[in-house]
């Protein structure tokens, strides 16, 4: 059996610069800032967004968050991305479906993936359109129905039977009171 395969996406240390920084002048001036600077690279290390072909996989134990999204399930993705964000080429892509609304923050090529991520809901919801379409309403014709108007058709081109009876068998064919 194949492995399936996944695009990771992680938390880049860049979303965190402002936090690292001031982390590091907490060293200087009040000495506790080791432990905010082991919690970001915690963060960072721990948290994880996996792009699978049918669902995104989301980590995020900072934000006590794991959970799981199929991407048929996909409402709207959009992009957002701070100024901070911008010096690194990252950005925070908010993803919504009819349950819940989730954020994967600070990813590199977070345009391309929304972009994927677009394509594959309007290609979802082509699919759901087909799909209603294909239902259709079925309940003009009963079991077999078809068959019997081909053998209907067959016996009136034939002249095996008259245009009254043709009629007749029609109707009573397509559930029609005569």
């Amino acid at each position: 059996m194949a492995e399936e395969k996944a695009i990771l996406y992680k938390t880049h240390p860049g979303h965190f610069k402002k936090e690292f920084r001031k982390a590091f002048w907490q060293i200087f001036l009040l000495g506790f800032g080791f432990i905010e600077i082991s919690k970001l690279r915690r963060r960072i290390k721990n948290t994880a967004y996996r792009v699978f072909n049918d669902r995104i996989e989301l980590k995020d134990p900072a934000l006590e968050l794991d959970e799981v999204i199929r991407i048929e399930d996909l409402l709207k993705v959009r992009r957002t991305q701070s100024a901070d964000q911008s010096k690194y080429g990252l950005c925070d892509l908010h993803l919504e479906t009819a349950e819940k609304k989730l954020v994967m923050t600070g990813i590199e090529k977070g345009e391309q993936l929304e972009d994927v991520l677009y394509i594959a809901i309007e290609k979802n919801k082509r699919r759901k359109a087909m799909q209603e379409r294909a239902k259709g309403d079925y309940t003009d014709f009963r079991v077999g129905g078809l068959e019997n108007m081909n053998d209907l058709v067959g016996m009136w081109q034939q002249g095996l039977i008259s245009d009254e009876d043709f009629e007749a068998e029609q109707r009573k064919n397509r559930n029609q009171p005569n």
